[in-house]
């Protein structure tokens, strides 16, 4: 995730696409500025309500058909669950609805 970034001070005019958290967090360099999409700035309250447009989305699926005792759907049962969105957000990252 630091190439955007690396690309970013060599090129003062450059643009790059990187997650929130790692851009103020992992990264928090001041010479690096993020911009605002009709009016709205970046920040967890425009993103997390999707004010803010350049969002990515992940989504994680499992087989309906698949055996409920199996690894894959205790994963995923995890990853959905209100205990996965807490650690996301203690984190610094930006949870699920």
């Amino acid at each position: 995730m630091t190439s955007p970034f690396y690309s970013l001070w060599e090129d003062k005019n450059g643009i790059a696409y990187t997650p929130y958290y790692y851009c103020t967090t992992m990264v928090d360099d001041p010479a690096i500025e993020m911009f605002c999409i009709d009016g709205i700035e970046p920040g967890r309250r425009t993103i997390a309500g999707r004010e803010y447009k350049y969002i990515s989305e992940i989504y994680a699926v499992v087989r309906a058909d698949t055996d409920k005792s199996s690894m894959a759907w205790q994963v995923f049962e995890f990853i959905t669950s209100a205990k996965a969105n807490e650690l996301v957000e203690e984190s610094g990252y930006i949870p699920c609805n």
